[in-house]
């Protein structure tokens, strides 16, 4: 079982082809993953070490979007990512 808690998800609108920006805390250690509306055919993989809050401070990044509005393959990669 995972430790892993979701920080924020970002939205960019669609600005860029990974237009999502995932933030997880695993542990002590946070991590960012990008993602496609498709991530599992498209576009999901880590990007960096690091977290944007979900605030609208960042809005360069992306805005923030409640999971539950996300698409669905968004919705399941990001509860794959909790998980594993």
């Amino acid at each position: 079982m995972s430790d892993a808690t979701l920080i924020s998800v970002l939205d960019n609108g669609g600005e860029t082809f990974d237009r999502y920006t995932i933030s997880i805390l695993y542990g002590e250690e946070f991590a960012m993953f990008g993602a496609s509306e498709n991530p599992f055919q498209g576009f999901g993989q880590y990007v960096g070490d690091g977290c944007f809050p979900d605030t609208d401070e960042n809005p360069e990044i992306g805005l923030p979007v409640d999971l539950e509005d996300l698409p669905e393959g968004v919705q399941k990669y990001v509860d794959h990512l909790l998980t594993t």
